[in-house]
């Protein structure tokens, strides 16, 4: 899901991306920030995007901010709902949200100020006026819901609804504010992150950090297999030339 986001993003602004290397520099990166350290997986990605395959940095740039701000908002409004459905005020995710999303947008503007000056106009009317805004929005939507559905399996039968209630709007709030402002690529935070943020709805924090780890394993697992796949098909075609030769 991740990597078709990516992929439909890249075609707002004209790059065509196939779906297979979508897959893969989307286990790079995942399987690099999951790691911790630094956003190196990330990086790694973007440079690939830009030197193998001849994209521009400023689509780039603009397809990862586009990516991220959707995601959040459908992060932060899913944990509205579950709030909503747990007997929390709804204004309280609101709350966490909103400064936690204009702080990640003004990170951005201020680290970018002349490029955003020069391309940002031109760039959110390609992403607004692109047919794929629809289908990648509904894709984050899936891709929330997949997320939310895991943790939501994983925490049932072993405590109350509020209990699981409680979990589910601390990712719901803690992951966005992690993606938007780079933390899950600084080992250990979004852990601490996760954790600080259930305590607010009355959720144990060293349970919080236990998500937070969850989370951060499935990513090393799941990244790890793309990755794994995409280098036996390399072998196989470097293997394939080498015969051919």
């Amino acid at each position: 899901l991740n990597a078709e986001i990516l992929r439909l993003s890249l075609r707002a602004f004209g790059s065509d991306l196939p779906r297979g290397d979508a897959i893969w520099l989307t286990g790079i990166g995942t399987l690099g920030n999951a790691f911790g350290g630094i956003p190196f997986g990330t990086a790694l990605k973007f440079t690939l995007l830009v030197k193998r395959f001849d994209m521009t940095t400023s689509s780039v740039f603009w397809t990862y901010f586009f990516y991220s701000v959707i995601n959040a908002v459908v992060m932060f409004f899913a944990g509205a709902l579950i709030a909503r459905a747990a007997g929390y005020p709804v204004s309280l995710s609101g709350l966490l949200a909103l400064p936690g999303a204009l702080v990640a947008i003004g990170i951005f503007m201020v680290r970018n100020v002349q490029a955003t000056r020069r391309i940002a106009p031109t760039a959110l009317a390609a992403l607004v006026d692109s047919p794929f805004l629809a289908r990648t929005v509904c894709i984050c939507v899936a891709n929330v819901a997949l997320m939310l559905g895991a943790f939501l399996t994983l925490l049932w039968g072993d405590t109350s609804w509020q209990s699981i209630a409680s979990a589910l709007v601390s990712v719901t709030v803690a992951v966005p504010i992690g993606f938007l402002t780079g933390l899950p690529s600084l080992g250990g935070l979004l852990e601490v992150l996760l954790g600080a943020v259930g305590l607010l709805f009355d959720f144990p924090m060293q349970h919080g950090i236990q998500l937070g780890l969850l989370l951060r394993a499935a990513s090393v697992i799941a990244a790890a297999a793309l990755v794994a796949c995409a280098a036996r098909h390399l072998v196989k075609a470097w293997r394939g030339r080498h015969l051919d030769r």
